[in-house]
């Protein structure tokens, strides 16, 4: 299971990637070249492609469709995780040790994620954002399963 959820997540990320860098060579035909048989027609056929600065053929729309479906998911995902991740929302009336760790434990987390940013250029809010945001998007799939099948339930107990 860990193989294949592995295996997705790589193939997801070089979608991602070919996405952002606009690296999509789907349904084109090989650029036109004088191949002799010889290494040296091969050696020329390759300097031509290299040397070439025709722009990238674009990508079908079904595929950019499908991949702006897909960052658009993430980037909602993202934002959940995101909300959830701010402030408690304590009652008032409650003071005290729970509410200043929760602020020094953000304190010290936005110091680290700065800190981290220095050093490998990438958000780690940004992974935790997501995270959080998943666990969220998960749950409100399932609590949106069990209204449904209690919808039904109540229905089929009324008639």
């Amino acid at each position: 299971m860990k193989i294949i959820l592995g295996g997705g997540a790589v193939l997801l990320g070089c979608l991602l990637v070919s996405g952002v860098a606009f690296a999509y060579a789907l349904g084109e035909p090989a650029p036109a070249g004088t191949v002799t048989g010889t290494i040296s027609g091969y050696v020329q056929q390759a300097q031509q492609v290299m040397a070439g600065t025709s722009s990238l053929p674009e990508a079908p729309s079904w595929f950019s469709d499908a991949l702006d479906s897909i960052m658009a998911w993430f980037q909602d995902v993202t934002a959940q995780g995101a909300q959830s991740t701010g402030t408690l929302n304590l009652p008032t009336g409650i003071a005290g040790p729970v509410t200043s760790a929760t602020s020094v434990a953000q304190n010290l987390f936005s110091q680290f994620d700065a800190w981290l940013y220095g050093i490998i250029h990438f958000h780690i809010a940004i992974v935790f954002n997501f995270l959080f945001g998943l666990v969220g998007w998960v749950l409100s799939l399932a609590r949106d399963a069990v209204d449904w099948l209690n919808s039904i339930f109540q229905s089929a107990a009324g008639k």
